[in-house]
């Protein structure tokens, strides 16, 4: 005999004990912007507690503002304890900067300039060095300039640069096209629509997203990238592209994908 307890809940109780770190390093010093900078620190704040009522993720704050918005902020960060249902969610609000050696390593992203030190974070750096917490979710953003600065004035990059070697490329590459099973359908447009090209030589939009994609997945996420997170980074490449008042493109994928198992891959 089968019996089955049904148990009625008339008040709203949390599936999972959670947290939301907030990791806001924002420089409040920084020329012209300073005032703005708090502006973005107080409605992160509000924002992260309004996510904490919808959710019940607790929220925990890690602040660095004035004299603490600096690069040693990574090393208070070692001792941070992270579940492995917890989202972290990283805000660097100050001026930016890149070095065409970026451009060299296929790193799109910003470096952080401090006010109150000589030496900078990477984003990209500094976002590897998060997702090493092995939350189930990291958000990193960077309300900052990406525009270049010679290289003898750049900062120092505090941080180890994340490996963007061929052994880590390699890695990236031998999962997406030997670990997989399956199909992968994927088309410029779907019905109705077109697929643009960047002319008179640039290559279609949607096949150029999906190679900067494939790349930019492979070098950041290494051996953790997967074709999921490829399209989904294509989609909003294309999405994001300026189409001056005409019909936008919407690309369309299908996948039917499995990884193949240990036994498989021997």
């Amino acid at each position: 005999m089968i019996r089955t307890l049904l148990f009625f809940l008339f008040v709203h109780l949390p599936l999972f004990s959670a947290n939301l770190h907030l990791i806001a390093v924002m420089d409040t010093q920084a020329s012209r912007i300073g005032i703005s900078v708090e502006t973005n620190l107080a409605t992160l704040i509000e924002e992260s507690r309004r996510i904490s009522d919808m959710t019940d993720l607790k929220p925990i704050f890690h602040l660095f503002t004035n004299e603490d918005a600096v690069h040693s902020f990574v090393d208070t960060l070692t001792s941070m304890e992270v579940g492995e249902e917890d989202v972290i969610l990283f805000h660097w609000s100050g001026h930016g900067f890149r070095t065409a050696s970026k451009d060299r390593d296929n790193n799109p992203w910003p470096s952080f300039q401090f006010t109150n030190s000589e030496q900078s974070v990477d984003h990209l750096d500094i976002t590897h060095y998060l997702l090493k917490k092995r939350a189930r979710l990291v958000i990193s953003i960077a309300d900052t300039c990406n525009e270049y600065l010679d290289e003898s004035y750049a900062p120092y990059e505090y941080l180890e640069p994340f490996p963007r070697s061929a052994l880590n490329l390699e890695r990236a590459y031998r999962k997406l096209f030997l670990d997989y099973r399956g199909l992968i359908m994927a088309a410029g447009s779907a019905p109705g629509g077109y697929s643009y090209y960047w002319v008179p030589n640039g290559g279609g939009i949607f096949t150029q997203s999906w190679l900067a994609s494939m790349e930019t997945n492979a070098s950041l996420l290494g051996e953790d990238v997967s074709w999921e997170h490829v399209f989904e980074t294509t989609l909003q490449l294309v999405e994001a592209v300026d189409y001056q008042n005409t019909k936008p493109q919407v690309p369309m994928v299908e996948m039917m994908l499995r990884q193949r198992t240990k036994s498989e891959l021997k």
